[in-house]
């Protein structure tokens, strides 16, 4: 892992402050995270594709070291939907290769359905599974944190395969 060039700092979305860790540069590729996890989940995914692209990991808006709002009405998908959006834009990207697991997923289904002009690429791992016809589309099955942590090679190795082998 390379974490001394891992760089954390905040950024202004949607009303609320976001903390996220960042390396690499080039073309904007964003995690979120699942549940209960925050952005430490994807420690073994920075390194690999900071080589590559600039990587952004988030903590979701009421984990770790971001904003968390008291109003239940603060946590519905529309807020992390706009959330995502004010990331990207405030990074100043007009899109990004987005990455979810999990809840992370749900909220990525739902900002490319939302946003697909700011999506380049789509990769969802363990999260609800859509019918995918789009070739910008990947759907990871049965990858579960577990695996994520545990053999972080053969995600790694997955996502790089997909992004490697389409032209968009």
């Amino acid at each position: 892992m390379t974490a001394e060039l891992w760089h954390h700092d905040r950024i202004d979305t949607n009303g609320i402050e976001l903390h996220y860790v960042t390396e690499g540069k080039g073309a904007l590729m964003l995690f979120l995270h699942g549940f209960p996890e925050f952005w430490y989940s994807w420690r073994h995914q920075i390194p690999e594709f900071a080589k590559d692209y600039k990587v952004v990991a988030v903590d979701l808006r009421g984990y770790n070291d971001s904003d968390k709002p008291q109003a239940q009405s603060a946590y519905v998908m529309s807020e992390f939907v706009e959330d995502i959006r004010g990331v990207i834009d405030g990074l100043g990207y007009e899109s990004c290769i987005l990455v979810g697991h999990d809840w992370g997923g749900a909220i990525a289904w739902s900002f490319a359905y939302a946003y697909p002009e700011l999506v380049s690429r789509l990769i969802v791992i363990y999260g609800t599974e859509e019918y995918v016809q789009d070739l910008r589309i990947r759907y990871i099955p049965n990858c579960s944190h577990w695996v994520q942590q545990e053999k972080p090679q053969l995600v790694n190795q997955m996502m790089r395969e997909f992004l490697d082998g389409i032209d968009c």
